[in-house]
């Protein structure tokens, strides 16, 4: 990968977060990136990923229900609840006045 390995659940779901729910633009998105996984990604890694690949995933489904309706997955749909979980886990270590309202 560009990034300097695979892409692993925690990567893709720092993207879908960081993009939906935080006003960062993919180059500081790729620079909050580099640093926290020790990565060499750029903003057009992280862009091409989100646009190719993350757009057309349940994690992505789940999170932008959540993030522009407040939808909460079903008992039951554990690994659903878990993108949420984790999601929200991540979204609490940005920075608050760069959550999107």
């Amino acid at each position: 990968m560009a990034h300097g390995g695979a892409w692993t659940d925690e990567h893709q779901l720092y993207l879908v977060v960081m993009k939906l729910a935080t006003r960062y633009s993919w180059r500081a998105i790729a620079a909050l990136f580099q640093v926290r996984f020790n990565s060499a990604a750029t903003s057009k890694d992280c862009e091409s990923k989100f646009n190719k690949d993350l757009k057309k995933t349940k994690m992505f489904k789940v999170l932008n229900n959540f993030f522009a309706n407040g939808e909460v997955p079903e008992e039951g749909k554990d690994e659903e609840r878990r993108f949420l979980a984790i999601g929200l886990l991540l979204l609490g270590e940005t920075a608050e006045e760069m959550r999107r309202r």
